[in-house]
C-alpha cells in the first residue's frame, strides 16, 4: 500500500524530469507568414488600408506604415474575438516599432472611446514611456511607466495576462535571455467576458490617435491566465515555436490552498486533439509516481484511490495528453496545498434594525476534518477618542447566531466571531449592526457661542467654522462664508470653510445628506458646496484627490453645469444629471444626496426633485472620511462663495416622498410623515388623499431609477 504523501494523484506518464508547461489553451494565432490566417481557429484577420501607403505583408511579418487614423493602415481582427474565452486570457505579441507615432497602439480591443483595453507603444510621442489602460463599466485604470520603453528597430516580446480582478504585463527584447519580472499590473473590476470589443484592432486606437508604424511577427491569444513561469517558457520558445497545447484549467487551481483532504476529485480541461491522458503525482515534484495511463476521463477521484490526504501538505500533479496518432504531450506541473484542518468560516452576516427591534448576526462555518465547532462572539469597542480598540467577549454569544433584542443606538457597531474545533480557532471578518435612527446629525447654524463652534443639535458632532478671511459669520440662521473666488483649498487658511468631525460617513450602510445653501454665483469654477472623503495627502491637505475615495457637489464644473462626482481609488464617476446648467445663483436651494449601499445606488435631488441616479461607485465603509468639508475641495480648487442654512445627515435612505416633504417643510422644520387616508385618489402616490408636488416627485424618482436599471 502506497503512502498518501507519495501517491496522491497523477495524470501523466512521467517521461523524465517534471516540466513546467502552460495552463492555457492556444485559441488564436496569426503568424503573418504571407497571409493573415488564424492557424488555430480559422478567425482570419484583414488589413484595413485607409491611405496611399499600403501595409507590407512578407513571408515572415506584417508592417504597418503608420500615420493619421483616417489615412493609414491597421489590422482588424474578428469582432469580439475574446468572447467565449472566459475571464482568464493571455494576449501575446512579437513586434517591432519602426517610428514613433502619437499614442500609437500595439493593440486595442473595445468600442469607441467608451470602453477599451489596450497596450500602447508610447505615451504621446514619448518613447521612454508606455501605457496599459482598461476603461469599462467598472471604471478606468491605467499605468504609465518608463519601465518598458520600446526602442525603435528592436523586436519585443509582449505578454498581457488577464485574470478576474487583475491585469499583468511583461515585455522584453525578443533576443533577451529572459522575459523577466512583470513590468506592471493593476486591479480592475472589468471583465473580459463582458468587454464590448467589436473593434478588435492591431495598431489602431479607439481614439483619434495615429496608427502604429510597426512590424508584427506573431500575435496569439490564449484561453487561460499564465503564470510568470509560463510566460517565461513562452519567451524561451520564441516567436515561431509556440509550445504545444497541454491540458489546462486544473481543479484544484494551480497553487490553490485550503484544498479538502477528504474525498478529493481532481479534473482538467483538454485541448481538442486529446483522446487519452496519463496521470502522475506526489509530494516530490522531481519524482512523481505514475498512476493512470490511457484513461479517457478528464477527472480522477483521489479519495477512491488512497483515501484522505495529509493536512497542510503540498502535492504536485501532472496530466500528459495523448493525441490520436499516439503523440504524448507532457503537461504542466500543478500543485495545491491541503487544508490545515481548522474551521472554515463561509459567511458572516450583519443586520439592520430599528431602535427597539430584534436583530440576528450569523456566523456560518464548517469543519471538514473536525466537524464539532464552538463559537464565541466579540464586540469591537472604540474608546479613548477613537485611538484604542477593545475586544469585548459577549457572554451570551456562544452560538452561531448572536441574538440582540431591543436594540439601542449603543448596540450599533462591529462584531465578529471566533470558531473553534479540536485543531484550533479562526476569526471571522467584521459584521456591522446598523441601528437606524433616521436623523443622526443636524447643524442649523442658528447660533455659535464662540463664533467658531457650530453645534450638532442631534448627534453632538459639532462642526468648526474655519474663518480665514476674518469676515465669515454665523448669524440669522446662516453660516456665511466671505470668500470671493480668489482663495483656494490648498491654502485654505486664507479663506473660509466648515470642517465637520471625522468618521461620520464610513460607519453607515445608508446615508441621506440634506444641504440648504445659497451660492452667490462668483465665477470661479470647481468650487465645492461639499466634498467628503480624503485627499492624497490625508487629513487637512488639499494637494489632490486623484488616487483616493471621495464625493463632491460643484455648483459650476467649468462647463456651466452642476456636477456630482465620486472618485474611487483613481477612477472618476460623474453622475449623469438633468442638464439644468449650473446651480442657480442667489437662490437658496436644497441639495439632497442619497447613498444606499444596500440597493447599490446613489441619487441626487434639487429642491425635492430627483436630477440624477447612478450605480453606487463605492461603499460607504470604503471612505477614509477625515476631510468632511463644506466649501472646501480635496484639490486646490476655489473655496465656496456662499452660505449654508442647514445641514442634515440621516443613516437611512429617505424615500422620494420624504425628500419632497422635507423640501416643502423648509430648513427649520422637521417634516411630519404623511397620514395615509382610506380612499383612493388617482395620482396620489403617497396615499395622503392629495395630488401635489410630493406625488410628482415620487413619479420622477421612480422613472429615473427604472431607467437606470433598464
Amino acid at each position: 500500500m502506497c503512502r498518501k504523501r507519495v501517491f496522491l494523484i497523477c495524470v501523466l506518464l512521467v517521461l523524465g524530469s517534471a516540466a513546467t508547461g502552460l495552463a492555457a489553451e492556444l485559441a488564436h494565432r496569426w503568424s503573418f507568414n504571407g497571409d493573415l490566417a488564424d492557424s488555430v481557429a480559422g478567425q482570419d484577420a484583414v488589413i484595413v488600408d485607409l491611405g496611399a501607403s499600403d501595409a507590407i505583408l512578407s513571408d515572415s511579418e506584417l508592417t504597418l506604415t503608420g500615420g493619421g487614423k483616417d489615412s493609414s493602415d491597421y489590422v482588424d481582427l474578428p469582432d469580439n474575438i475574446l468572447s467565449g474565452l472566459g475571464d482568464a486570457v493571455t494576449i501575446e505579441c512579437w513586434a517591432t516599432q519602426l517610428s514613433v507615432q502619437n499614442w500609437a497602439r500595439v493593440f486595442d480591443f473595445g468600442t469607441s472611446t467608451a470602453e477599451y483595453l489596450y497596450m500602447g507603444w508610447s505615451v504621446g510621442t514619448d518613447l521612454n514611456n508606455d501605457r496599459v489602460e482598461w476603461n469599462g463599466p467598472a471604471g478606468g485604470r491605467l499605468v504609465d511607466g518608463s519601465n518598458a520603453p520600446y526602442a525603435l528597430g528592436t523586436e519585443y516580446h509582449m505578454v498581457m495576462v488577464i485574470e478576474p480582478g487583475l491585469v499583468t504585463w511583461y515585455t522584453a527584447p525578443a533576443d533577451a535571455a529572459e522575459l523577466g519580472p512583470a513590468k506592471g499590473s493593476f486591479e480592475t473590476g472589468n471583465r473580459v467576458s463582458t468587454l464590448n470589443h467589436d473593434n478588435a484592432w492591431i495598431g489602431r486606437s479607439q481614439w483619434g490617435d495615429n496608427t502604429a508604424n510597426a512590424s508584427y511577427n506573431e500575435f496569439r491569444i490564449w484561453k487561460g491566465a499564465m503564470s510568470a513561469a509560463e510566460v517565461e517558457e513562452l519567451h524561451g520558445a520564441g516567436s515561431d515555436n509556440p509550445i504545444p497545447n497541454r491540458p489546462y484549467d486544473p481543479s484544484p487551481a494551480d497553487g490553490a490552498t485550503g484544498v479538502s483532504s477528504r474525498g478529493l476529485v481532481v479534473s482538467w480541461t483538454p485541448t481538442a486533439d486529446a483522446v487519452a491522458f496519463n496521470v502522475s503525482g506526489g509530494d516530490d515534484p522531481s519524482a512523481l509516481q505514475p498512476f493512470s495511463q490511457g484513461q479517457a476521463e478528464t477527472a480522477f477521484s483521489v479519495g477512491d484511490l488512497i483515501g484522505d490526504l495529509e493536512l497542510s501538505t503540498v502535492y504536485y500533479w501532472r496530466v500528459d495528453q495523448v493525441a490520436a496518432d499516439g503523440t504524448v504531450t507532457e503537461g504542466s506541473l500543478w500543485s495545491f496545498t491541503t487544508e490545515n484542518g481548522l474551521p472554515v468560516i463561509t459567511s458572516i452576516q450583519g443586520a439592520i434594525v430599528a431602535p427597539g427591534g430584534d436583530a440576528q448576526l450569523v456566523c456560518e462555518a464548517v469543519g471538514t476534518v473536525a466537524p464539532e465547532l464552538s463559537y464565541q462572539w466579540y464586540r469591537e469597542k472604540v474608546v479613548m477618542m477613537g485611538f484604542e480598540l477593545h475586544d469585548v467577549a459577549l457572554p451570551e454569544g456562544v452560538e452561531a447566531t448572536l441574538n440582540i433584542t431591543g436594540a439601542t443606538p449603543d448596540d450599533q457597531g462591529y462584531y465578529y466571531c471566533v470558531v473553534t474545533n479540536e485543531i484550533g480557532s479562526v476569526t471571522s471578518a467584521m459584521a456591522f449592526l446598523d441601528v437606524q435612527m433616521g436623523l443622526i446629525h443636524r447643524w442649523t447654524f442658528d447660533e455659535s457661542a464662540d463664533g467658531v463652534t457650530i453645534p450638532d443639535v442631534v448627534g453632538g458632532a459639532d462642526a468648526t467654522l474655519m474663518n480665514g478671511t476674518g469676515n465669515a459669520t454665523i448669524a440669522g440662521g446662516q453660516a456665511t462664508l466671505a470668500n470671493d473666488g480668489s482663495q483656494n483649498s490648498s491654502s485654505a487658511a486664507a479663506g473660509d470653510y466648515i470642517d465637520l468631525p471625522n468618521g461620520l460617513i464610513s460607519p453607515l450602510t445608508q446615508m441621506t445628506l440634506e444641504c440648504w445653501t445659497t451660492w452667490d454665483g462668483t465665477d470661479a469654477v470647481w468650487q465645492r458646496i461639499y466634498d467628503m472623503g480624503t485627499s492624497n495627502g490625508g487629513e487637512d491637505v488639499s494637494n489632490s484627490g486623484d488616487q483616493t475615495t471621495w464625493f463632491c457637489v460643484c455648483p459650476d464644473n467649468g462647463s456651466r453645469v452642476l456636477q456630482v462626482e465620486y472618485r474611487r481609488l483613481g477612477a472618476s464617476f460623474i453622475m449623469p444629471v438633468n442638464d439644468n446648467g449650473k446651480l442657480a445663483a442667489g437662490e437658496e436651494v436644497l441639495i439632497t444626496q442619497v447613498h444606499d449601499d444596500i440597493a447599490g445606488i446613489v441619487k441626487v435631488y434639487i429642491n425635492g426633485t430627483i436630477i440624477g441616479a447612478y450605480k453606487a461607485p463605492a461603499m460607504l465603509n470604503e471612505f477614509i472620511d477625515n476631510n468632511l468639508w463644506l466649501g472646501r475641495s480635496q484639490w486646490g480648487d476655489p473655496l465656496y462663495c456662499g452660505s449654508f442654512n442647514e445641514l442634515r445627515i440621516y443613516d437611512t435612505a429617505l424615500s422620494a416622498a420624504e425628500i419632497a416633504a422635507n423640501y416643502l417643510a423648509g430648513p427649520d422644520v422637521l417634516a411630519e410623515p404623511a397620514v395615509p387616508c382610506a380612499i383612493h385618489v388617482v395620482g396620489d402616490r403617497n396615499k395622503d388623499c392629495v395630488v401635489d408636488f410630493v406625488d410628482a416627485a415620487i413619479t420622477a424618482d421612480q422613472w429615473l431609477v427604472q431607467s437606470l436599471q433598464d
